[in-house]
């Protein structure tokens, strides 16, 4: 087994950084001069569990590995987030995948999401309609996920 705490492995910055997610989101923000709401970690969880009630089967290591809905893929390096965002009004719940079992949730208008993103390193997320009726994710293999109801993506 590999140990990634060695100084001279590439994959101790990875793992290093996993905590530092939310370091890099809230120094975006500043720097952005945008406001962005972290929510308390009670509300954090009843909103993670209600999107994964609704959209993922299972507990899978990264959601897109068990969507429950049908969901329509796109190329992120050919796409960008806003381009595939269902509404890009409006208030949106960003929750970044860290290695942690409470996820951090943060509620921000969705217009502000691609340029908080732009200021940070890469990592998996996933973005939540403001009353949940559509879920964006971008996995670590340059692919959005985008799964909602028919009707949310006008598709009846």
């Amino acid at each position: 087994m590999k140990d990634y705490n060695d100084a001279h492995s590439p994959m101790k910055n990875i793992v290093s950084n996993m905590g530092d997610v939310e370091v890099w989101i809230e120094k975006a923000a500043i720097k952005l001069g945008i406001n962005i709401e972290r929510l308390e970690k009670q509300a954090a969880y009843a909103i993670v569990n209600s999107v994964k009630t609704r959209y993922v089967r299972g507990n899978p290591r990264s959601w897109w590995l068990g969507l429950a809905l049908p969901f329509t893929k796109y190329d992120s390096s050919e796409s960008s987030l806003s381009s595939v965002l269902p509404a890009i009004d409006g208030s949106v719940f960003f929750i970044p995948e860290i290695d942690t079992v409470d996820l951090p949730v943060y509620q921000l208008r969705a217009a502000i999401l691609e340029p908080l993103l732009a200021e940070c390193p890469y990592f998996e997320y996933y973005v939540a309609g403001g009353m949940l009726e559509w879920l964006v994710i971008e996995s670590d293999h340059n692919v959005f996920y985008v799964c909602a109801d028919k009707r949310v993506l006008g598709h009846e």
